[in-house]
């Protein structure tokens, strides 16, 4: 895989900011094209179209041709690989801001439901979620609901939902408002 520094990254954001090289790239994304065709196209001075050209060859945008009358065309490869290196530098951030006590495999299942440290939505019928809040209460201990709640409401406020999910799927059990985790296979 081809690896992209960051300052490229932010290299490639600042260059997609300028309307002349936007348009420049619309036009290339549908046929490769000249200097000239550009020009023509665009009604851009010669010389603008060739400094965003450079510009753009620089960040391994687009391919500059090998003869000099030949035309310039989008580096596709180049792109697709920046587009995965983002999707990756993304991803291990969003992973770093899971909370700690989870394990990998945890962290990969649940990552589409968490904000940082907070559950966007609860994932009902997520068993690795729910195992994973099993994890916060100690077998052979028990607890108040109240107790269960402040537990419950690092991750979601909806705490009722969150006490419904680990009893009803067997990682809690629940008597006179007292609830005591369950040994799982």
């Amino acid at each position: 895989m081809m690896t992209i520094p960051s300052d490229l990254l932010l290299h490639y954001c600042k260059l997609l900011l300028d309307e002349e090289r936007l348009q420049i790239l619309g036009a290339l994304f549908t046929a490769p094209q000249t200097v000239s065709q550009l020009t023509q196209k665009l009604t851009l001075r010669p010389r603008a179209v060739i400094n965003h050209l450079d510009m753009l060859a620089k960040a391994q945008i687009v391919k500059p041709p090998t003869k000099s009358d030949a035309p310039y065309s989008i580096d596709l490869a180049a792109l697709l690989a920046a587009k995965k290196q983002l999707f990756a530098i993304e991803k291990a951030h969003k992973l770093a801001q899971l909370p700690d006590d989870m394990n990998p495999e945890q962290r990969e299942q649940l990552l589409p439901y968490f904000d940082k440290t907070t559950l966007t939505e609860i994932p009902f019928k997520e068993k690795p979620l729910l195992a994973w809040l099993a994890e916060k209460f100690s077998p052979g201990q028990t607890y108040p609901e109240k107790q269960v709640n402040e537990i419950l409401k690092v991750v979601h406020s909806d705490t009722a939902s969150l006490r419904r999910s680990l009893v009803d799927y067997g990682f809690l059990a629940r008597a006179n408002n007292q609830y005591w985790r369950l040994q799982r296979d």
